[in-house]
C-alpha cells in the first residue's frame, strides 16, 4: 500500500519535473530546431549549391537567419546572401535568377582616395574564359537562370525536419519525466 506521504512526495517530484520542462523548453527547442535544420536543410542547400558550381561565397553566406516559437508555431527562416561589391546580392541573384541586363565598370573609389584627389572609374570589365581575356566598357549580358534550390531543399526536406523535432522533442519531455 501506497501511504499519503509517497503520493504526494511523488506529486512533488512530478511538479519539479514539470516546471524544468516549462523553464527550459525554449531553450532547448531553439537549439534542437537549429541543429535538425542545419543538419537536414541548410548542409544539403550548401551540397546542392556546390554541385551547382555555386561560388563559395555563397555557399557560406547560407544559414539559419532566425526561428520564432510562438506556442506550437515555429518559424524558421533560412538565409543566402553574398553581396557584391555595389551591394547586389548574388545569392538571391542566383536563386530566383534574373533578366538580361546592363553591366559596366563600377567606380573605384574609397573615402579616402577621394579626399587624396586619387577618384578613379574603372575603364573596362574584365573576365577570362578558357584563358582568353575579355574586356568591356559596357554590355547587356544573359540573366541567370533561377536555381531555386534554397526553395527546392525546404519544400523536399521540410515534412522530415518537421518529424524530427517533434520525435526530438517527445524523447526530451519523456527522458525528463521519466527520470
Amino acid at each position: 500500500m501506497v501511504s499519503t506521504e509517497q503520493v504526494l512526495a511523488r506529486a512533488k517530484v512530478q511538479r519539479l519535473k514539470v516546471m524544468q520542462i516549462r523553464m527550459q523548453y525554449q531553450v532547448f527547442l531553439r537549439t534542437k530546431v537549429n541543429e535538425i535544420v542545419k543538419e537536414f536543410i541548410v548542409n544539403r542547400i550548401k551540397l546542392r549549391m556546390d554541385a551547382a558550381g555555386y561560388n563559395q561565397k555563397i555557399i557560406d553566406g547560407v544559414d539559419v537567419g532566425f526561428i520564432s516559437i510562438r506556442g506550437k508555431e515555429i518559424k524558421i527562416r533560412i538565409i543566402s546572401e553574398y553581396f557584391a561589391d555595389n551591394g547586389f546580392d548574388v545569392a538571391i541573384a542566383m536563386e530566383r535568377g534574373t533578366k538580361d541586363h546592363w553591366v559596366e565598370p563600377k567606380d573605384s573609389a574609397t573615402i579616402t582616395a577621394i579626399m587624396a584627389g586619387a577618384f578613379t572609374k574603372k575603364q573596362a570589365l574584365h573576365w577570362k574564359v578558357e584563358g582568353k581575356d575579355f574586356f568591356s566598357k559596357g554590355h547587356v549580358t544573359g540573366g541567370i537562370p533561377a536555381h531555386r534550390i534554397v526553395r527546392d531543399t525546404v519544400s523536399e526536406f521540410g515534412p522530415q525536419v518537421k518529424e524530427k523535432i517533434r520525435s526530438a522533442l517527445a524523447k526530451w519531455r519523456n527522458d525528463i519525466i521519466n527520470t
